[in-house]
């Protein structure tokens, strides 16, 4: 009877503690990937033009 009742139990996916908590790592490394490329892209974007811009002005 014991087997039965434990058996309905992890059928129905009884509530435990830690997944009654939501997970926010996932869209915290998301957030934080796109920060990070944005900043260091905008940075890269940035060097490339002046260096073209430098090397067109000189004529």
């Amino acid at each position: 009877m014991e087997i039965r009742n434990a058996k309905e139990t992890i059928r129905q996916g009884a509530p435990s503690d830690e997944s009654s908590k939501p997970d926010h790592t996932t869209k915290m490394i998301v957030y934080m990937t796109i920060a990070s490329t944005a900043a260091e892209g905008l940075t890269g974007i940035c060097s490339v033009v002046s260096s073209f811009l430098n090397d067109f002005s000189m004529e």
